[in-house]
């Protein structure tokens, strides 16, 4: 080995002072020079290599033999449907699970090792899965492997992790709450040769005509308007959120009754908790006993056996996902909701054509099993959002799409997206023609119908926007990063929190910044201020930039970058208090509107959507 020694700064720590003549990779983004990577720099700027190779690689864990099969093979429930679909490592989500982001850093050490081959590398820091995952790397490269251990502690690693004992009183909890569904009295399923099937989640109502006693939300826009106009029988079945701005149980189950109550109406509305009983539970405790057992005795992640496959040295990552996807409250629910689409599937008549929202997890996979088990027609997944170019759930690797077909895995006839974006961002020309379909935007009509806003500036002080996202985690690191950069601006700053729809900041984090709680829509909110400040993770700021306010994204250096706009050059990204404090210092540009269509279709007859109903 010719290279200089590598030092794996995996703990969160960044040196001061790097003097040694080692190279020192960085876990987290930083400054770089001639003896300092960062491992998530390194990711962001080879995109589209690292993206691919993941994809590759997480496929072929599906084929990964264990006691004589693979392991796909190995998960198939009473039913048919294989569980490693619905396993964490399956649905590639880097919004539940850190091993994405893991394992693409881990990639890109590779990477650096290979080109530098040096004789040692020294680990800091790190938990056990990324110790046995680095050692396995510099036995494949033939260097020697050192760990230094840091007791320097995240509290995220602190909290207790799920085992058997908490997942099964915690999904006691979640069944004596939603065991009131059972009231519903069992839908008059709509039938007929041109009936429509639609899966929604119950949020984002439309008030007026919830009001009204009718279903509208902001996820399908006018579409059920267009299926009131055919005259076609719809059968709807709604996923509780048990968000703080939906419906609670008792009012979803009030709503429901009323969208039910005309019997001279075309659509059926229910939730799958209706369907619960006693004997299902038994068979969820039975599957998941079964998992448990099974989990234990193949262990696919762990032990001395290296199987061929690129890099298996990176699959000790997985293995407490793994753990977790068949022994955790989740695994239980995913079990329900197995059990639960089965039986709905099978009670309802032969449906023409069904329509989800799809975003690629693990409740999905049962939904599509189901509906083909049972016969019915075709199925459409609807991407209602936009798609970030690192959320792996959407992405696929198109010159693999007829193997991953092969192995099993539960996918839709074809997946509707909302414009050239995200047709975009999917590569959608390389999929399988026909597969991905354009219809319409209906979430995101209200940018085509955008008011035009004036902006009235003060020389004293300045009006800020914070427009959180659905992880609290991520809202904390917005506040806390605006706390420290608050003194430090040369201006009063006036601060309106915006929270997600289904995560609140809790009253200390708004003390730090002396905000307030606004509701409302964006368009709406925007002309009461002179810029906006926007989380990573959430795809409302494509919607200021639509505006064109003055906005500025806040990326934490431990993260990749999830936003919509990760690739637009005149979007500002800050990560430190010094960097958000010039944003709010600075003078206010005019606003720059930018045309949504160059984001999403529109067309107020949609065109589109009549047009996939009719094929339908």
């Amino acid at each position: 080995m010719t290279g200089r020694p590598i030092v794996v700064w995996a703990s969160g720590e960044i040196p001061r002072e790097i003097d040694d003549g080692n190279l020192h990779c960085l876990w987290d983004r930083c400054s770089e020079g001639e003896c300092r990577r960062s491992l998530l720099n390194h990711v962001e700027r080879n995109g589209d290599r690292f993206r691919d190779r993941y994809l590759q690689w997480v496929e072929g864990l599906a084929d990964i033999e264990c006691h004589g099969s693979s392991l796909v093979d190995q998960l198939v429930l009473n039913n048919g449907l294989s569980f490693w679909w619905m396993t964490r490592a399956a649905e590639r989500s880097p919004w539940r699970s850190n091993a994405v982001a893991t394992v693409l850093r881990l990639m890109a050490l590779e990477e650096l090792v290979r080109e530098e081959l040096p004789p040692v590398v020294l680990l800091v820091g790190a938990d056990r899965s990324v110790e046995k995952a680095i050692k396995g790397l510099c036995m494949d490269v033939g260097a020697r492997f050192e760990r230094k251990r840091s007791w320097h502690l995240r509290l995220r690693d602190l909290k207790p992790r799920p085992h058997t004992l908490q997942a099964i009183v915690l999904f006691g909890k979640l069944i004596g709450q939603r065991w009131k569904f059972r009231r519903l009295p069992r839908p008059s399923w709509r039938s007929g040769d041109d009936s429509v099937f639609f899966c929604s989640y119950f949020e984002n109502l439309t008030h007026d005509v919830t009001e009204a006693g009718r279903f509208g939300s902001t996820f399908w826009g006018d579409v059920p308007e267009i299926l009131d106009e055919s005259a076609r029988g719809n059968n709807w079945v709604h996923l509780y959120v048990g968000a703080h701005s939906a419906p609670d149980v008792d009012e979803s189950i009030d709503l429901v009754r009323r969208f039910n109550r005309e019997p001279s109406r075309n659509d059926a509305h229910t939730f799958p908790e209706a369907y619960l009983t006693k004997g299902l539970l038994v068979r969820v405790l039975r599957q998941w006993l079964s998992l448990l057992v099974l989990s234990i005795r193949i262990r696919p992640f762990t032990g001395d056996v290296i199987r061929p496959a690129d890099s298996p040295w990176l699959r000790a990552v997985m293995a407490k996902d793994f753990a977790v996807s068949l022994r955790g409250l989740e695994a239980l629910w995913h079990l329900l909701l197995v059990e639960l689409f089965d039986k709905i599937a099978a009670e309802m008549p032969p449906q023409a054509s069904g329509y989800y929202l799809c975003e690629n997890i693990s409740w999905e996979r049962a939904l599509i099993h189901a509906w083909r088990r049972h016969g019915h027609g075709r199925l459409l997944g609807v991407a209602h959002a936009t798609i970030p170019y690192w959320d792996l759930r959407y992405h696929q690797n198109w010159k693999t799409w007829g193997r991953r077909l092969a192995q099993g895995v539960p996918e839709p006839d074809h997946l509707i997206v909302n414009g050239p974006m995200a047709f975009q961002s999917l590569r959608g020309a390389e999929a399988p023609n026909g597969f991905v379909l354009r219809c319409e935007a209906v979430r995101y009509g209200h940018l085509d119908r955008r008011p035009v806003h004036r902006r009235s500036q003060s020389e004293d002080r300045c009006r800020l926007l914070v427009l959180g996202e659905w992880n609290g985690l991520g809202t904390s690191f917005v506040l806390s990063l605006l706390a420290s950069a608050l003194p430090m601006a040369n201006r009063l700053i006036d601060v309106a929190v915006k929270p997600h729809p289904s995560q609140l900041p809790n009253d200390a984090e708004l003390a730090t910044v002396g905000g307030r709680l606004v509701d409302g829509r964006v368009e709406d909110l925007l002309g009461d201020y002179d810029r906006v400040l926007v989380s990573n993770w959430t795809s409302v700021a494509l919607d200021a930039y639509v505006f064109g306010w003055p906005m500025a994204v806040t990326l934490s250096s431990e993260e990749l970058n999830f936003s919509d706009l990760r690739s637009y050059s005149d979007v500002l990204f800050v990560s430190t208090p010094e960097e958000l404090a010039t944003f709010l210092s600075m003078e206010s540009p005019s606003s720059r509107p930018r045309l949504p269509s160059q984001f999403f279709c529109f067309d107020t007859g949609l065109a589109g959507w009549r047009k996939t109903l009719a094929e339908s």
